[in-house]
């Protein structure tokens, strides 16, 4: 009699190996599917959580079925044991030929999974930019020349090709790549097909603008990238008298020969004329071009708001420039550049003149809504004001683009990534939307997604030192200091990059080189300007930590001592800035005044909206948990980090590192709680 089968044999005759195989390959493309399809249909993230977690259960129950049942070709029979002399002839032939049909399916599971990746890596999965293709009616308007004698004349043609774009975002049938991705080519490039790929356009328009004393002569061409074939090319000789609404007829003319659509309400919108007075309008476009291209810079916007006051008062009904003036107050209070009464009130002072112009204007809605988003924090009156916005003007890439960061600071997630998509659609080389992407992906959860944004971020700006600080930031959010350190490995940040500066500081934090950071804050700390006080208090602050976890205590209270003093600065004129809140409750804390501290705390969080913002919250509940991490309340740190490890934690500064159970487990600052049963069951517990 034959001896009995070993357990391990048993498990090979009945499958189980087979089957735990198959369903450990199926259940992880099922999971990238599920991480790739369910965002589009706003599925939140605790949901995709529940079906990852359904699919891990089903690991065990699966293998328990293959040991009890077997697949014949009668059906689904209970499997049955074998005797000493083992199966018969024809059971082991069944057996034998439903092995080969398994084996042929977990060849082609093993197929698809190893094409996956390479798919993912030649961009057939996840975002990318959009492609023309036959009878697309895209185009991109290049930057004008300016062929005037005098160059500094070289702000009237940027000014009338922005507002050509400005005119051709309007009309619905067509697809115009906005300013920020056509500023970096030159008005007459050595190859329109290289540039029209890399848009993704199907039509390029060069153009020239010539002015001299109150002439001025305007060239356009239409080309067709394939073949850089000619469609359509035009001259336009005009006085300053009449050069009003010189680009709608650009745009009309364009609409023609590409044989677009112009609905009624849109032949209307482009012969409305904004403006009669030449001297008006010229200094609107001044304000317009120094705003789009400085956006960033204070001075800028306060140069650009004196002009177009100077507008406003030549031509009191120049709904358009009352329209941007306000839109530039209203920035203000988001910016940190002044968040008084009077720039509030400011700002709905233009808000109201453009209402009372041409109400339903889409420059009107669109600085409605900025005054809703930025001053009134009313999340949801403005983003239906930036929809109707958007119906006047579907191209407009900075309307789609404010709903996506609206969206994100009503925790839609999903919601701002689709608008992140929609924006780059129109403006694909625009970094500044690219990157927030990336944070966004990050912030859910979806890393996968959010290096597949950085990619794109590469491409568009290799080499750019706040791009690698992007990936270092990266690394360590998924707990990958030594990554990070080959990244950003020669990196040399400009002083006023506050982000990448703080990523190299904590690629050292995570590696605890504290005397390599304590050094390299210095470094940058001596480059700062006497008047940024801001950018000083967090980079002292960071300071001061790595002095305070190398022992030198003393040292370490000097940097928070200084880092408070620059605080409390910026704070005498921002005292809503809830960043500035933040770090001013951790420097109390770390000098031992706990009841300052979290007094501090409590003021930024009623800088909260009454309808709520998900990024201000988590930067507040962030910071919450490192005051109670630090006056040794551990059930309270346990409490707050649990409740923002269970949703997108992205912080509204972007000066910490990502909270993830991956940099929980590398970040020194969580030493206090380490040892405690809880961090581990926390970390593991919210590990994808």
């Amino acid at each position: 009699m034959s001896a009995k089968p070993s357990f391990f044999a048993e498990l090979q005759r009945r499958r189980v190996y087979k089957v735990g195989a198959m369903y450990c390959v199926a259940g992880w493309l099922l999971v990238q599917i599920v991480t790739q399809v369910l965002p589009v249909f706003d599925i939140s993230t605790l949901g995709q959580r529940i079906l990852v977690l359904i699919v891990v259960a089903g690991f065990p129950v699966a293998l328990v079925l293959a040991w009890l049942f077997d697949i014949t070709p009668k059906g689904i029979v209970r499997t049955p044991d074998v005797s000493g002399e083992g199966e018969n002839e024809a059971t082991a032939r069944q057996r034998s030929g439903m092995d080969r049909k398994l084996n042929y399916l977990l060849g082609i599971l093993l197929l698809c999974a190893c094409l996956y990746p390479v798919a993912e890596r030649l961009g057939w999965i996840g975002p990318k930019p959009a492609v023309a293709t036959d009878g697309d009616k895209s185009i991109a308007v290049l930057p004008f020349e300016n062929l005037s004698d005098d160059k500094s004349n070289a702000y009237f043609a940027a000014g009338i090709q922005d507002q050509l774009l400005t005119q051709l975002a309007k009309i619905g049938d067509l697809r115009v790549i906005s300013r920020s991705s056509t500023r970096q080519y030159a008005s007459k490039p050595g190859s329109v097909a290289d540039i029209a790929h890399q848009l993704g356009v199907a039509y390029v328009l060069e153009g020239s603008v010539q002015k001299a004393g109150n002439s001025v002569r305007i060239n356009v061409q239409l080309i067709r990238a394939a073949g850089q074939e000619h469609r359509w090319a035009e001259t336009y000789d005009r006085t300053l008298d009449n050069i009003f609404g010189v680009e709608s007829e650009v745009a009309e003319a364009i609409t023609q020969a590409l044989n677009a659509r112009l609905s009624g309400a849109e032949k209307q919108e482009l012969a409305t004329r904004a403006t009669h007075n030449p001297a008006a309008w010229d200094n609107y476009l001044r304000a317009l071009v120094l705003y789009n291209m400085h956006a960033e810079s204070a001075a800028a916007a306060s140069q650009a708001e004196g002009l177009l006051r100077e507008a406003v008062s030549l031509d009191p009904d120049f709904s358009t420039a009352w329209a941007l003036l306000a839109e530039i107050k209203a920035a203000e209070s988001i910016e940190d550049w002044d968040t008084s009464d009077v720039g509030r009130a400011e700002a709905l002072h233009a808000v109201q003149q453009a209402q009372r112009l041409r109400p339903s204007a889409a420059e009107t809605l669109a600085a409605q809504a900025y005054y809703q988003f930025y001053v009134g924090r009313d999340y949801e009156a403005a983003g239906r004001s930036f929809e109707l916005a958007l119906r006047q003007a579907p191209g407009n890439a900075d309307t789609i683009s404010a709903l996506a960061f609206l969206s994100r600071r009503q925790g839609r997630w999903p919601r701002s990534l689709d608008y992140f998509d929609q924006a780059l659609a129109l403006d694909p080389r625009n970094l500044e939307y690219l990157d927030q992407a990336v944070t966004t992906a990050a912030g859910t959860g979806n890393f996968d997604l959010a290096w597949r944004y950085y990619q794109r971020c590469r491409d568009v700006a290799p080499g750019e030192p706040s791009v690698q600080g992007l990936g270092g930031w990266l690394h360590l959010a998924q707990g990958r200091p030594d990554l990070a350190e080959s990244l950003l490995n020669g990196v040399a940040a400009d002083p006023s990059d506050l982000r990448t500066i703080l990523v190299l500081g904590f690629q050292q934090l995570f590696q605890r080189h504290y005397a390599e950071g304590a050094a390299l804050m210095r470094k940058y700390l001596e480059r700062l300007q006497p008047a940024q006080h801001r950018e000083h208090a967090f980079l002292v602050f960071q300071l001061g930590e790595f002095q305070r976890m190398s022992g030198d205590t003393d040292a370490a209270r000097a940097s928070y001592r200084q880092a408070g003093a620059d605080a409390a600065e910026v704070l005498a004129e921002q005292p809503r800035n809830a960043a500035l809140l933040n770090r001013q409750a951790l420097i109390h804390a770390r000098l031992g005044d706990m009841a300052a501290a979290m007094d501090d705390s409590r003021r930024a969080m009623q800088t909260v909206p009454p309808g709520g913002d998900a990024l201000t919250l988590a930067t507040t509940q962030y910071t919450l948990a490192r005051l109670q991490a630090a006056a040794g309340d551990r059930d309270g740190a346990f409490k707050t980090l649990g409740g923002l490890l269970s949703g997108p934690t992205l912080s509204d500064s972007e000066f910490d590192p990502l909270l993830t159970p991956a940099s929980l487990r590398l970040n020194p600052e969580w030493d206090g709680l380490r040892q405690d049963a809880r961090f581990g069951k926390l970390v593991e517990g919210h590990s994808q």
